[in-house]
């Protein structure tokens, strides 16, 4: 598995460019792992890449796709502490958004489903690596791709 890309930041006001990459992804809570020689939190998700999606004959307007979906992770850099508090306890979740508070340097990282993750960093440091791991492929039909 290699790193296709690599999106880093340093600044708050940068941190849409990882909420667009991370938005409506999925993860698995077990893929949630604290290195603390690294003092990093790394996320595992799987993100669709539509870049990669071949598109094939189907019947009249409707076309076949397959869509690749790829090994990504989130990477919070410069980690002093970290909470989750997982109260329905399902698994698998949707990530949706980050919140940075610069006040008490706390990200938090805001799921569709009730889940909390919180971390508290010495500096605002985050990063997302794609891999060129496919984990699955995507089959549906569509008029749009």
């Amino acid at each position: 598995m290699e790193v296709c890309t690599r999106t880093h930041i340093d600044r708050p006001d940068k941190i849409d460019e990882i909420s667009d990459l991370i938005h409506d992804c999925l993860f698995d809570l077990d893929d949630v792992k604290f290195d603390a020689e690294q003092s990093c939190l790394r996320i595992k998700f799987r993100r669709p890449d539509p870049n990669k999606a071949k598109v094939g004959g189907g019947f009249w307007i409707l076309k076949n796709v397959e869509l690749p979906v790829v090994q990504c992770f989130l990477n919070i850099h410069q980690v002093e502490d970290f909470s989750i508090s997982d109260p329905v306890r399902i698994g698998t979740y949707m990530l949706t958004d980050l919140e940075y508070n610069g006040g008490d340097r706390t990200l938090s990282i805001i799921s569709a489903q009730p889940l909390e993750i919180q971390v508290t960093v010495k500096a605002f440091e985050i990063s997302v690596e794609e891999t060129d791991e496919i984990v699955e492929v995507k089959k549906f039909k569509s008029v749009f791709y």
